[in-house]
């Protein structure tokens, strides 16, 4: 047997070293004339390698390379391919009358619900071959594509579409599909607002709690921040009334000013009471409607109106429906007739029925439920001004100047002397820099080195003459781009006193600057990226297309990425190192011809 097991490695040839390859057999030099089988281990082997060659750090010999294989999409088309011809399904759903053969295992595997309610046998549904679901008419509509995304990952999302989907994947719990459409929406708000859907998407969101808490706030945002443009779309009037009176309660609204935040608020109450309070109302309807009406109308500030404004308001029938708003009326002409300060008894008459001590308590600034004497921000040309930087012709480090004056006080009474506060203001959208300078001291001197300091600057200066300490509310409105819609991107709020010997305030970071100025590497991966010049931009900043078309982004999820389906092609560059890819249709700060368009708004503070 055992001169057998010898003859089997007879004339076999192993790898040697440097002696070429080695035969196994009776003349090896064993010291046992051949008959000893060798063991992995002696010198016979010579070289012989221990472990695979995969395990030797990757090392491989001819023929032996490894290749990593992903043939992922050939097996999502198999997938896909018995869901198109409904082979070898074992459920159907029903949704309104409507039949779609499944498979329980797909399901089961894409959908948290799904796999309960058919693998849990305390369910119905787990022992049953058809199951009704109950749907609305807009998402029966492309439960279709719901369903064929559970077998492919793919799904073409459309401002139209993108909010049923949504709705689908939230109540079926399809996590990586929630994640699609939150960032899809996030990105297209401004255009969304332009087709009617913003107000759609601010509700659902906010009905739905903290899950979509980043979604409903920058819906939110930018209804604020953009309300005159919001409010000509169609879907305004079905803003419901507990948003709007949230809306109406914040200080950051931008608007050109109080008296056209009234005839937006009377524009939503007209549409909403239908009838417009110019027919004659029962008892019971004109209840509700005087209800409604001062349920949004006590949040209007009219001492930020001037006397003439009021007096016009009250031709109104809506205003007529509701005594307490009529007191707010009142209260705000005393106010300008110098009758009240701004800073005590702010309280309206409809709570006369209070105590002293009570009104004092709501009236106080550190109630944030009542704030009539507090301005808003608004682009009036009396409370700001527009400051537009051509960006591309800006050299490094340069500022921006303009100079602007406004009232000291809303109060028609206080404002009718010629006192006015001037102020000016610096804007450094590429850096600042600080010239090296000597620090003279009592022994010796300093040289300081200059130093730059990467950000985007706005430098704020009060110049009003005498020692009064001067309180103010400072607002920046940045625009901000997307396929042609030119909106307020981003709002920067400031409180500040300008004191006698503090007469400057340095607001940092308005702008990412990394985004608005690329470093080098940036710059050259982006015209390697964009050889043919796509990015517009002397900078290197490219710009979103100004197509008025609807964006659809085509989802492929089996690789965690959107593709941006857009007829023009061109996409933003990716200006900052750690930053990926944009879609060609992100917002973007640069307005029209590479320009920067900021508004700053000033107003006293009660």
């Amino acid at each position: 047997m055992f001169s057998r097991f010898s003859t089997m490695f007879h004339n076999v040839r192993i790898p040697g070293g440097s002696g070429g390859d080695r035969r196994v057999g009776g003349n090896g030099n064993n010291g046992g004339g051949g008959s000893r089988p060798p063991t992995p281990s002696s010198s016979t082997y010579g070289s012989y390698p221990k472990k695979s060659r995969s395990d030797r750090g990757g090392k491989t010999g001819p023929g032996l390379q490894a290749v990593e294989l992903d043939n992922s999409a050939a097996v999502i088309s198999k997938i896909a391919h018995l869901y198109a011809e409904r082979l070898l399904s074992d459920i159907t759903l029903v949704i309104n009358g409507a039949e779609y053969p499944a498979h329980r295992l797909i399901l089961c595997a894409s959908s948290d619900v799904f796999q309960v309610m058919l693998m849990n046998p305390n369910w119905n549904e787990a022992k049953e071959s058809k199951v009704v679901l109950q749907e609305s008419v807009e998402c029966a509509q492309i439960f279709e594509n719901f369903l064929k995304y559970l077998y492919t990952g793919g799904l073409k999302l459309e401002l139209q579409n993108v909010l049923h989907v949504l709705i689908l994947a939230d109540k079926y719990n399809v996590k990586d599909l929630i994640s699609l459409c939150l960032s899809y929406m996030e990105i297209h708000i401004p255009v969304a607002a332009q087709h009617s859907q913003l107000i759609l998407w601010l509700q659902y969101a906010s009905n739905f709690g903290e899950h979509h808490a980043k979604i409903a706030e920058c819906c939110r945002n930018y209804l604020k921040w953009n309300l005159e443009s919001v409010s000509k779309a169609e879907d305004f009037p079905h803003l419901e009334p507990d948003l709007f009176t949230s809306i109406l309660r914040q200080d950051d609204v931008v608007v050109f000013d109080e008296y056209r935040l009234y005839q937006i608020v009377e524009y939503w109450l007209m549409c909403r009471t239908e009838k417009g309070c110019e027919s004659d109302l029962d008892a019971e309807m004109e209840n509700e409607v005087s209800k409604m009406v001062y349920q949004t109308m006590q949040h209007i500030r009219f001492p930020m109106m001037n006397p003439r404004q009021i007096a016009d308001l009250i031709q109104s029938p809506l205003i007529r429906t509701c005594e307490p708003v009529i007191d707010l009326m009142a209260m705000a002409m005393n106010f300008h007739n110098g009758c009240i300060e701004n800073d005590v008894d702010m309280v309206p008459s409809s709570l006369s029925s209070l105590s002293s001590r009570h009104r004092q308590s709501l009236s106080s600034s550190r109630n944030p439920n009542y704030k009539f004497f507090t301005p808003r921000l608004y682009c009036t040309d009396q409370w700001s001004v527009c400051m537009v930087t051509p960006f591309d012709k800006l050299q490094h480090y340069q500022a921006q100047t303009l100079v602007f004056a406004t009232p000291c006080s809303f109060s028609e009474l206080l404002s009718k002397s010629d006192k006015q506060i001037e102020w000016c203001l610096d804007f450094y959208p590429k850096a600042v820099q600080f010239q090296k300078f000597c620090l003279i001291g009592w022994h010796e001197t300093t040289e300081m080195p200059d130093h730059i300091l990467k950000t985007v600057r706005l430098s704020v200066v009060c110049r009003s003459e005498g020692n009064e300490d001067v309180r103010v509310h400072i607002g920046i409105l940045i625009a901000g781009s997307q396929d042609g819609v030119e909106h307020v991107r981003k709002v920067v709020n400031k409180n500040h006193i300008f004191s006698e010997r503090d007469r400057v305030l340095n607001i940092d970071d308005l702008l990412p600057y990394g985004d608005l100025n690329p470093c080098a590497q940036c710059v050259a991966r982006n015209r390697v990226q964009h050889p043919s010049g796509t990015s517009s931009s002397r900078m290197g900043v490219g710009f979103p297309p100004a197509s008025p078309s609807c964006p659809t982004v085509q989802s492929d999820n089996y690789n965690g990425e959107l593709h941006q389906n857009n007829s023009n092609s061109n996409t933003n560059s990716c200006w900052n190192c750690h930053a990926t890819e944009l879609s060609g249709t992100k917002s973007c700060f640069l307005i029209g011809d590479c320009t920067i368009k900021i508004r700053i708004a000033i107003t006293p503070l009660p």
